[in-house]
């Protein structure tokens, strides 16, 4: 740290000694400086963001995973319940062939169909908003890894703009008697705009 505090304290010095302004150079190096800090900030906020973002993305994934046991599951439950269905169906046909002395045994089957009936109609059911709900959680897991993919993208032109404006920064520092039509560009595309109409106003020579 001190070395690098020395190279600063060097270049400030040779800065002061080639600057007509020096006032002016030190107050553009300051902002630049101050420019640099946000820049790291805003790159420190949106990591934790995007660390956040991927943590939901594995959550969604767990929940679709559960899902689809459930779905798994309700499934199951309704071959067994068509399965027994048909059974107590059969059970039904053979009982009614001896009616006259099996007939509380039929109402008793009959009752146990309707109810199997209504079980398989529940779990019906419970299969089509289970299926609902699989398919709004993968189109919401879609919607979030693309929000993902758009974070990384920001955190890519982030650090990007942090080492444009570090390399200007030194690059002020080492050669305070940059033109004014060396330090412009199309302020649609460059991220330091602000930074750079620092250095519009042309400079005085001696």
């Amino acid at each position: 740290v001190s070395d690098e505090e020395d190279c600063c304290a060097k270049m400030n010095v040779i800065m002061a000694g080639n600057s007509d302004e020096p006032s002016k150079e030190k107050l553009r190096s300051n902002e630049l400086e101050k420019l640099v800090i946000e820049l790291n900030g805003s790159l420190t906020e949106v990591v934790p963001k995007f660390e956040e973002l991927k943590q939901n993305s594995s959550q969604r994934e767990v929940a679709i995973r559960n899902l689809e046991r459930t779905l798994s599951d309700a499934s199951s439950k309704l071959d067994e319940s068509e399965s027994a269905h048909a059974r107590l169906q059969t059970e039904m046909d053979a009982v009614s062939l001896s009616l006259s002395s099996t007939k509380e045994n039929l109402v008793e089957c009959h009752a146990e169909v309707e109810s199997r009936k209504s079980d398989a109609f529940v779990l019906r059911q419970d299969n089509i908003t289970c299926s609902g709900e699989l398919l709004s959680t993968k189109e919401d897991l879609v919607e979030c890894q693309a929000e993902v993919e758009s974070r990384t993208s920001d955190v890519s032109a982030l650090r990007q703009d942090n080492a444009t404006c570090s390399e200007e920064l030194l690059a002020c520092r080492l050669k305070p008697d940059l033109k004014k039509n060396e330090l412009q560009t199309d302020t649609r595309k460059s991220p330091l705009a602000k930074v750079k109409n620092l250095f519009k106003r042309p400079r005085k020579r001696v």
